[in-house]
């Protein structure tokens, strides 16, 4: 800490501790994090050929010499590559030597010690099976303001009169809702990136100015822990999202990214991916060019590589997080994606905005999982907008592609589409309702193969468009009907083993009609869907591990039905779904 001083002069010896004329230039920095590097990073000021009279720092097997004005020390080349400094101007305590002094281990930069490690101990990770969870997905800065002393955290004021702006949410307000989560069946949270962020505009966590720092906005790294230690007292995995595809958008080389990412080599340069780029499936230009004007990161430079894994493994041990779910990875080399994801050595979905199966299966060989877009396409044609069922059918066809699709990440809608209810056809007439569309597709969701993950403010019944309309402040309507619907699908999924990670297998499709059988360890459950307008009944056999007398009880209702003759008849009202189990 340098109190109001603007710069700090840095002293650096020859490497075998004496201070003589052969001692290296002294250096300036400048408030921030900056890396020097002995014949490497240009010199200022004078050499000193007298030893720094402040007190002794030591770091490893090294001693620097430190105080207020100067902080110096022997750089062994054969050890150490570079000494990085952090330099800020807050208020400065006497007797505190504010100056941190990191070592780094490997050329050009190995392991960066982070600034705010925080002080409170790893909670321990629950080691879920994430084929078992259900996964509720928090947009931090729109969920709820639990803290409003962090509002205008680093001049960036929180305004919620402007979608684009930070809006006020924290940590403190998801651990104030964990109950409310918990109440609505969710065993799983997902939460958009933490790292800070350096714009007015970067709310959502996506544009990286400081991977090793908690943005001020949403809390500390001592609440973050403490978010996962409360989260999981209530077995509530968390999954953290992260982008290792880019950083914000900053000038590569002149310092405005933070240390280690502030160098001209550790991005491409290959300008914006272009509409074109993408409908010609030109997938160097994906990986290399930058989006929406993003800086994309070079992961062919094996110091840009190793530090983004050194980051992910400090930031596990340090956090106690469950899982990852990684931004643009299409965007991302596969070969890094491997590396990451062994590096990472915890669940890792992986975001490939894609329509196309083939293409998107192909990076569950890299990652655990993905996100499982072409679904959503499905889901929003045949729930959305009445189209045939039988279309389910075709894109469980595509299940090859993927090395799991049990944990395929299954969605209605997320924070960069529209929302279901906004894209929905509706009941066609005056009133052109959709939440019949929506509880289907709910229905669907939380009982088919997959994760299903749930987009915050879709239990209460938002409606947004795109971005940013679709990333609306949230209410907390415990009593509405949307809440309580996904709390019972949500509390079936979790009382029945096979509608977790069961088998599946169907047994009828119709353009308007679907049904499937789910099987696990002896647990049986049979979901019905009509997609109809109408009441639809239908007279469906050939079910696995159910005898002619089974008797099955719809566990949405109560209602219930026996096997007779092989067969269940059954009656659906208009988009209605029946949950069958013994």
């Amino acid at each position: 800490d340098i109190g109001s001083a603007s710069q700090l002069e840095a002293a650096f010896n020859d490497g075998n501790n004496s201070w003589d004329s052969n001692n290296s230039k002294n250096y300036l920095f400048s408030t921030g994090t900056s890396t020097y590097t002995p014949g490497l990073n240009g010199a200022a000021g004078s050499i000193r050929t007298g030893a720094p009279s402040g007190g002794v720092l030591s770091v490893g097997a090294s001693t620097y010499a430190t105080d207020l004005n100067e902080v110096a020390g022997p750089i062994p080349t054969e050890k150490l590559s570079g000494v990085t400094l952090n330099v800020s101007t807050s208020t400065y305590t006497p007797n505190v030597n504010g100056v941190e002094v990191t070592a780094q281990t490997e050329a050009p930069l190995g392991a960066f010690t982070p600034i705010d490690p925080g002080t409170l101990s790893k909670p321990t990770p629950l080691n879920v099976d994430w084929s078992e969870q259900s996964i509720y997905f928090i947009m931090t800065d729109r969920f709820s303001n639990g803290d409003p002393s962090n509002d205008n955290y680093g001049g960036f004021n929180s305004n919620n009169s402007d979608q684009r702006k930070w809006h006020g949410g924290d940590f403190q307000g998801i651990i104030n809702k964990l109950d409310y989560i918990k109440n609505m069946g969710f065993t799983a949270i997902w939460i958009t990136p933490v790292t800070m962020q350096k714009s007015e505009y970067a709310y959502h966590g996506y544009h990286t100015y400081d991977f090793y720092a908690v943005d001020g906005h949403l809390g500390t790294m001592d609440k973050f822990k403490e978010l996962v230690g409360k989260a999981h007292d209530k077995n509530i995995a968390v999954m953290l999202d992260v982008v290792v595809n880019h950083t914000g958008d900053f000038q590569p080389g002149n310092g405005i990214a933070k240390a280690p990412f502030d160098k001209t080599d550790w991005y491409h340069h290959n300008g914006e991916i272009t509409g074109g780029d993408y409908n010609s499936n030109n997938q160097w230009k994906i990986e290399n060019g930058d989006v929406a004007g993003l800086d994309d990161l070079n992961h062919e430079n094996p110091a840009t590589a190793n530090e983004l894994k050194n980051w992910i493994k400090w930031l596990l041990n340090e956090t106690g997080i469950d899982g990852l779910r990684l931004d643009t990875a299409k965007h991302v080399p596969k070969g890094f994606l491997k590396d990451f994801d062994q590096a990472a050595n915890t669940f890792t979905m992986g975001e490939i905005f894609h329509g196309d199966p083939a293409y998107v299966g192909d990076y569950t060989r890299y990652l655990d999982a993905a996100l499982d877009f072409p679904m959503y396409y499905t889901i929003k044609d045949v729930f959305g907008h009445d189209q045939s069922m039988r279309k389910i059918k075709e894109r469980y066809s595509d299940d090859r592609y993927y090395r799991d699709a049990q944990t395929n990440g299954v969605f209605i809608d997320n924070h960069d589409v529209k929302r279901f209810l906004n894209d929905a056809s509706g009941k066609p007439g005056a009133n052109y309702d959709k939440w019949p569309q929506l509880k289907t597709a709910l229905g669907f969701t939380l009982t088919s193969r997959g994760i299903p993950i749930i987009y915050q403010g879709t239990e209460q019944g938002f409606n947004g468009g795109d971005d940013p309309g679709n990333r609306e402040n949230m209410a907390f309507n415990s009593n509405h009907d949307l809440y309580q619907y996904i709390a019972k699908l949500n509390n079936v999924r979790n009382n029945h083993p096979a509608l977790q990670n069961g088998s599946q297998k169907e047994k009828w499709v119709d353009d308007s009609f679907y049904s499937f059988q789910r099987s696990k360890n002896g647990d049986e459950a049979i979901v019905f869907i009509n997609n109809s307008w109408n009441s639809q009944t239908r007279t469906i056999g050939n079910f696995d591990n159910l005898s002619n007398g089974t008797r099955l009880t719809n566990q949405l209702s109560n209602d219930s039905v026996q096997i007779n003759n092989g067969s269940i008849t059954v009656t659906l009202a208009p988009k209605e779904v029946k949950i069958f189990t013994k």
